[in-house]
């Protein structure tokens, strides 16, 4: 069984990255996710996708005040390591470059 480095968020919440996936030829390949506590007794069977391509489906939140300053995360799939640095667009307004080391 392959390891993965999980890292701490909050107290109800951890994160890891996701391994190299086949996709074997198609567009999409589903995965279940599992967590165990005691390094033995996996529980959760999560449904995961893996994609070749960027798909957003959602934003969290979905909407903000307008004086700005909401942090906003962006939920999807194919999100894959960039050769430049990443950049948002909010209608008209560019946002700075994210480094690519922090996607």
């Amino acid at each position: 069984m392959l390891r993965y480095p999980l890292s701490v968020g909050t107290p109800n919440a951890v994160q890891c990255s996701t391994p190299v996936w086949d996709l074997r030829g198609n567009e999409t390949a589903p995965a279940k996710l599992d967590i165990a506590l005691n390094g033995q007794d996996f529980k959760g069977s999560l449904d995961f996708t893996f994609s070749s391509e960027l798909r957003i489906h959602r934003t969290v939140p979905m909407a903000g005040p307008i004086d700005g300053a909401t942090q906003t995360r962006i939920i999807g799939n194919g999100f894959k390591p960039t050769k430049t640095d990443v950049r948002i667009k909010w209608g008209t307004i560019s946002s700075d470059s994210v480094p690519k080391a922090l996607v």
